[in-house]
C-alpha cells in the first residue's frame, strides 16, 4: 500500500486557477477481504489555497478538517495498526497534522497572519 496525490482542479470564479489536493490509498491486490478498500481508494482532500494561506489559524483548521475525514476513511477500512500507521505517516510527510486546538479557530476565526 502507499499513498498517491491527485492533484484535480476546483471550478472557480474569475481568472484564478484554484486545485484540489487528494490522498488516496493505492493497493495492488484490490479489496481482498476488507470491505471498502479497491485498488484506488480516495482518503481524503483539501484545496491547496488553504494549506498556504497566510493565517495559520486558517491552515491549522483546513488541515485537521482533512486529517478528521483521513481519519474517518482509515476507520472504514479497518486495517491493522501497523498498516494505518504506515499510512498516516506517509501522508503526513505532504500534509502535517494540526495543532490539538485546530476546530478554534472554526469558532473564533481570529486571524493572525504570519
Amino acid at each position: 500500500m502507499h499513498i498517491k496525490w491527485k492533484k484535480d482542479p476546483v471550478e472557480s470564479r474569475g481568472d484564478c486557477r484554484r486545485f484540489r489536493l487528494a490522498a488516496v490509498l493505492v493497493t495492488s491486490t484490490g479489496n481482498g477481504d476488507r470491505p471498502g478498500l479497491d485498488p484506488e481508494t480516495p482518503l481524503g482532500s483539501v484545496e491547496e489555497r488553504f494549506l498556504t494561506a497566510e493565517i495559520k489559524g486558517m491552515r491549522e483548521f483546513y488541515r485537521g478538517l482533512f486529517w478528521a475525514g483521513i481519519k474517518n476513511s482509515l476507520d472504514r477500512l479497518s486495517l491493522g495498526p501497523e498498516e494505518r500507521a504506515a499510512v498516516e505517516l506517509e501522508i503526513s510527510h505532504k500534509i502535517s497534522r494540526p495543532g490539538k486546538q485546530w476546530a478554534l479557530w472554526g469558532v473564533t476565526c481570529n486571524s493572525r497572519f504570519d
